[in-house]
């Protein structure tokens, strides 16, 4: 509606009575930043069907596209930062608790993302993310890659799912010599 009245304005000294139609033919694309303890972070784009039927991505929908979270990842404690508009470089940060979405389900943790927006996931001091039984959430990622080493039949690196107890990883490798 605001586009159209300013155009209405600007072509009102020309034209008698303009009638004007606007009409959002294809959206523009969301580029945001993920920094810190994500499994690949960097630059994320989100267009229209990136995300299935999704239009609007959210800060979960980052994380998920990013691989998910480590096991350093402190997700009581991550900053969205965000650029206010207007010509001057002013930015807005708030600080998100993903622990109480997935706990108690706020979705106020979960913003929707806006153009040029930077997640930070911080490092945890307490690594022992199992406690908040994390690992079985959807913002972690559902396979992890291990390096076996040693005496083992087959050493190298495994694809292994999230939880995986250590022996099933050395058995993946052939299992130990001269146990």
């Amino acid at each position: 509606d605001q586009a159209r009245e300013k155009i209405k304005n600007l072509y009102g000294s020309q034209l008698l009575q303009p009638e004007i139609y606007v009409s959002l033919v294809k959206t523009r694309p969301i580029k945001v930043s993920i920094v810190g303890e994500i499994s690949m972070p960097g630059l994320y784009t989100f267009s229209d069907g990136s995300l299935g039927n999704i239009r609007e991505p959210t800060v979960v929908d980052a994380l998920k596209k990013a691989g998910g979270i480590t096991k350093n990842s402190n997700i009581k404690n991550i900053t969205l930062t965000r650029r206010m508009p207007g010509r001057e470089l002013i930015y807005k940060k708030t600080e998100l608790n993903i622990l109480d979405l997935i706990i108690n389900g706020n979705q106020n943790q979960n913003p929707y993302l806006f153009d040029g927006d930077v997640i930070n996931i911080k490092k945890a001091k307490n690594t022992n993310i199992a406690e908040y039984k994390i690992n079985n959430s959807n913002i972690a990622p559902a396979e992890i890659s291990v390096t076996v080493i040693g005496k083992v039949y087959a050493p190298g690196r495994f694809i292994v799912k999230t939880n995986t107890p250590l022996n099933q990883a050395v058995l993946q490798a052939g299992g130990p010599i001269n146990w």
